[in-house]
């Protein structure tokens, strides 16, 4: 029996689940907390962690082709999370290109006076790939992303906007929902 390794994770519902979508063409990846240090480990080191999963096969190598596509690899000390849309990007991208979802009305880009800080968390659980082919799925519906671009998501994000975003938000008549399980349907 082989020791505990970096692929632990293959046994996982989880990972049987992005299986099952890929070999349908899906780009859905169903993509756990259980499987964060994993993909950290592969954004800071991926021909380490390609080699080491060399058990996994072809369909791994094209899990892992489809996430870099979706979303360059990031720094783990970098990388935040929209309070509004829960989209995750790294600060750097958030200061020059601002959020590709939430940019005309929170206005992150160019933004010297804290608005990222403000309206983005470091602190975030569960990452979810969502791509053009698969915005219909019951995944993207639960966590209203559905009319978002392509990328990856947050499913949780600890946090709230502070109240003078939410007045600004709700005086241009967008409703706020905070992202971090406070929220009751």
């Amino acid at each position: 029996m082989k020791g505990k390794t970096t692929m632990s994770f293959f046994n996982n519902w989880v990972f049987q689940e992005v299986l099952q979508s890929m070999r349908k063409t899906s780009y859905t990846f169903h993509i756990s907390f259980f499987v964060v240090p994993q993909l950290a480990l592969w954004q800071r080191q991926p021909t380490q962690f390609l080699s080491r999963s060399r058990d996994g096969g072809p369909i791994f190598n094209v899990l892992l082709q489809h996430l870099h596509f979706l979303h360059p690899p990031m720094s783990s000390k970098t990388e935040r999370a929209c309070m509004l849309c829960g989209i995750i990007q790294p600060y750097r991208r958030f200061l020059e290109v601002g959020c590709p979802n939430c940019e005309s009305v929170l206005h992150y880009a160019d933004n010297e006076d804290g608005q990222i800080q403000d309206c983005t968390s470091p602190a975030f659980e569960g990452l979810v790939a969502l791509g053009d082919d698969n915005k219909a799925s019951w995944v993207a519906r639960w966590l209203r992303i559905d009319s978002f671009v392509a990328g990856l998501y947050a499913v949780k994000v600890n946090g709230k906007l502070p109240p003078h975003i939410i007045s600004e938000l709700e005086d241009q008549n967008i409703s706020y929902r905070p992202r971090d399980g406070s929220a009751e349907d």
